[in-house]
């Protein structure tokens, strides 16, 4: 059975098919992850200015360094919330108001943030001052949007969509002597990403270790319950070699969520929130306002 996500992070995710067809998918997914946690690591973001007075902000991407301009590219991209504690308190009415609705049509949550929640809800939330000349948190694609950003899963062409991707930590947060690194069930992340479109999160995306898998698979069903569907998938990889994986999924009438043991690497698990109508919005966008690659042979 093969199992499809209408989702832009499904780019980085290889299909669950048979072990003869699957081994391609793994060599691509593999070098996006590996090029994708290179530049995390070697990301070096400083403010340099050019004669003109503008300020620009290197960001890391695999294989070059970009420059683009930290001027916000709407009202709020880069700057304080107009109160944060205003927009703090529309999310706990919200949050109060989805509280009432019955589970099998109230949206998944993960960690206090639910799917449905606005991109303003989500910045007030996880708003934090950095070091003096640098931007503030939550990261998010908006303040650079003409740029492909790899630690967000993030392409520019993503921006016609009116799609959005954030984290609520910066890439070099995740070095140095106190790191602040996204975890998930008591584990690192490798990336833990939120993604919004139309300005409302439609989907979650996580990558962690294999190794970490049962621990993650124990706290969804203590917070979930048992999973809806469950299934067991042979893969090869490259070189011929066969391993299993599983694919959990736990669902509801508006909202899913599925664990993938093994995703891209053999040592790397997936595990992905989906708000299934914004999904389908979102992938409806996708078609309009990018150009079909066939355009271009």
């Amino acid at each position: 059975m093969k199992l499809a996500l209408a989702s832009v992070a499904a780019m980085l995710l290889f299909s669950f098919q048979p072990a003869s067809t699957a081994a391609e998918e793994l060599k691509r997914t593999a070098a996006a992850i590996e090029s994708t946690q290179s530049a995390a690591e070697s990301g070096n973001w400083v403010e340099v200015s050019d004669d003109g007075g503008k300020t620009y902000q290197r960001i890391a991407v695999p294989r070059t360094v970009r420059y683009a301009p930290t001027v916000p590219s709407s009202p709020t991209a880069g700057t304080r919330p107009q109160s944060n504690a205003v927009v703090i308190e529309s999310w706990k009415e919200w949050e109060n108001q989805q509280a009432q609705i019955d589970e099998e049509h109230r949206p998944y949550e993960l960690k206090g943030d639910r799917l449905g929640m606005t991109l303003q809800m989500f910045k007030a939330k996880y708003y934090r001052e950095m070091g003096q000349g640098e931007n503030p948190a939550p990261f998010c694609s908006d303040r650079t949007p003409h740029i492909d950003i790899c630690t967000l899963l993030y392409k520019a062409e993503y921006a016609k969509a009116g799609i959005v991707h954030a984290s609520t930590t910066f890439p070099y947060e995740a070095s140095g002597l106190r790191p602040n690194k996204p975890t998930i069930a008591g584990v690192p992340a490798e990336l833990f990403v939120y993604q919004f479109v139309d300005g409302k999160l439609y989907e979650i995306t996580i990558f962690f270790d294999q190794a970490d898998f049962d621990q993650v698979m124990e706290a969804l069903k203590a917070k979930y319950g048992e999973p809806t569907r469950k299934n067991r998938q042979t893969y090869e990889n490259a070189f011929g070699a066969k391993f299993d994986g599983d694919v959990v999924v736990w669902a509801n009438a508006v909202s899913e969520i599925m664990i993938y043991e093994r995703a891209g690497r053999t040592d790397q698990s997936l595990l992905i929130f989906t708000h299934k109508k914004l999904s389908e919005t979102a992938a409806d966008h996708m078609k309009t306002a990018i150009k079909p690659r066939a355009d271009d042979l």
